[in-house]
């Protein structure tokens, strides 16, 4: 049985060097205007008193949205039958609510799940038509076709974008070499000549706002590496995912705020 570790390496020469002299990401343009969640939330049916749940980010942005058990909001000029036109015109209407409003950024559908009479439609963000690392958005549809949730951790604040190069300067080819002598590699104890790679390196932009870090965004090569081990059960997984999740959001759990990705590491 495989366990596979995924590396995400940056398009520089020396990946410590980058981390420890990385510059802080500039702030969002500016606090977004409240008109526009007012906007939003006065399309609410059926909300129960005290029921909707809104979360913003420190600079006023959408991150998730809950119109409860009952209600759901309603999306214009889309069709009601078809669960993935609707989440579409919803994230297009609220593009600036959810500060995702830049001509190079886009959403593509990843995943389409039914499950009773709701739908959930997943989605990867893309800059310039390149996946950006752990962006992604969830649209809860209900069978009406009104949007009962939404829940994103994805890319806002494209400004560092500007002086990123879209083409990358390491080699598909030469990728998993740096990976392999990554020296993480070590401290979760795997022998690189034990590893071997899974799939092909996938070019992606680095954001490290997205995942709770500090720092400009860069080009990065993502590989799957997969490393011979003895067999897992799946109750080692779900333990696994529990573990992670609690981890990486402990906010959603009322276990402490959210760390950034630097400690996680």
């Amino acid at each position: 049985m495989r366990t596979r570790l995924r590396l995400t390496i940056h398009d520089v020469a020396f990946y410590c060097t980058l981390l420890s002299c990385i510059a802080i990401c500039l702030p969002a343009s500016s606090q977004q205007s409240n008109s526009d969640l007012d906007a939003l939330l006065g399309t609410a049916q059926n909300v129960a008193p005290d029921d909707s749940r809104v979360s913003l980010t420190a600079d006023g942005h959408l991150r998730a949205l809950s119109a409860g058990t009952t209600g759901s909001f309603a999306v214009t000029n889309s069709d009601a039958s078809n669960p993935q036109t609707v989440a579409d015109g919803f994230l297009a209407q609220n593009a600036t609510l959810l500060g995702t409003d830049n001509v190079a950024a886009s959403f593509a559908p990843v995943r389409v799940r039914s499950s009773r009479s709701d739908t959930f439609v997943r989605y990867q963000q893309y800059f310039n038509g390149v996946p950006i690392f752990g962006a992604e958005a969830i649209v809860q549809v209900s069978a009406q076709g009104n949007v009962r949730s939404l829940l994103s951790d994805v890319m806002r604040d494209f400004s560092g974008m500007v002086a990123v190069p879209m083409t990358p300067s390491i080699a598909a080819s030469t990728a998993p070499s740096w990976a392999l002598n990554d020296p993480r590699i070590n401290k979760l104890d795997l022998q690189s000549d034990g590893l071997s790679l899974v799939g092909s390196p996938e070019l992606v932009v680095y954001a490290p706002s997205v995942v709770g870090d500090e720092g400009l965004p860069s080009l990065a090569w993502q590989l799957v590496l997969a490393e011979e081990q003895q067999e897992f059960t799946p109750d080692d997984v779900a333990t696994d995912l529990e573990q992670k999740m609690r981890r990486r959001h402990p906010h959603l759990f009322d276990l402490g705020p959210r760390e950034t990705w630097t400690a996680l590491k």
